[in-house]
């Protein structure tokens, strides 16, 4: 899948309304048609997946991002930075183990650059043997995506999200981790980086209709400096991958594997 562009400076985000749609007839030939998702400007190019004429249009939701400055990464002092530190250190350098499980995971057929395909596999993998751990009482833990798998996929919510970026991202793709609350518990979840073109996001999410059975698609779209950036959820409690978002606050962080991080507030 392409690269999201990088931005000159990290920033924050803030989201606006929620947009709810079905896909417009004039779309479907891109839902049905095969081929390669088109590569961004950036060094990976993305493989896509043929959709079967069969398949009817569903719904597709987006939540949308604006970022804005200041900056926010992992040389401050603020909690996110810290945060942003533990995440960016924990995936990098890569883990060879990290590695070999991401491949291992991998369909026949599906090799090649980094796609949806892969993503889907990655996830099916890991949420259907995945063990929920809570975290040692008073303190926040964040388990090394290497030990992760050496346990053997055990953990808590941020636990699971850094595994998957780090699964994701040592397989040739890119990912991020999203930090929200509902007032009542916190709750951690991955996200992976589908392209930077409606097109590519009705491709991704067509493919994932088929795969699953699926008829809405979740996504959050970042829009600033960089352009347009589409991400789909990953989350462990969701059904599929793009499936329901986790009902939270208003508020949200997203970090990267850079070390740099950005705010949404809804």
């Amino acid at each position: 899948m392409a690269a999201p562009p990088r931005s000159r400076s990290p920033g924050h985000s803030r989201s606006g309304r929620v947009l709810s749609f079905l896909i417009p007839f004039l779309l479907l030939f891109v839902l049905v048609s095969a081929g390669c998702l088109s590569a961004g400007p950036s060094e990976h190019a993305a493989g896509g997946a043929s959709v079967s004429a069969a398949d009817t249009p569903g719904d597709f939701y987006l939540f949308q991002n604006v970022a804005i400055p200041p900056a926010g990464d992992a040389t401050g002092t603020l909690p996110e930075d810290r945060t942003a530190s533990a995440i960016r250190d924990a995936l990098h350098p890569p883990d060879p183990a990290v590695r070999d499980f991401a491949v291992s995971l991998i369909r026949p057929g599906h090799g090649g650059t980094f796609r949806m395909s892969q993503a889907c596999d990655i996830w099916d993998g890991v949420a259907a043997r995945w063990t929920y751990v809570e975290d040692p009482r008073g303190s926040e833990y964040l388990s090394p995506p290497g030990r992760t798998i050496a346990l053997g996929l055990k953990g808590d919510c941020d636990d699971y999200a850094l595994l998957l970026a780090a699964l994701i991202e040592s397989a040739g793709g890119h990912a991020r981790i999203v930090y929200a609350n509902n007032g009542t518990i916190g709750h951690a979840y991955p996200e992976v980086f589908i392209g930077t073109t409606p097109e590519e996001f009705e491709r991704a999410a067509g493919y994932v209709r088929a795969r699953y059975g699926a008829d809405a698609i979740g996504c959050h779209v970042t829009e600033g400096e960089t352009g347009t950036l589409y991400w789909l959820n990953l989350d462990l409690t969701a059904r599929h991958p793009g499936g329901s978002f986790f009902s939270d606050d208003g508020e949200r962080v997203a970090f990267y594997a850079s070390g740099r991080w950005e705010q949404g507030v809804s």
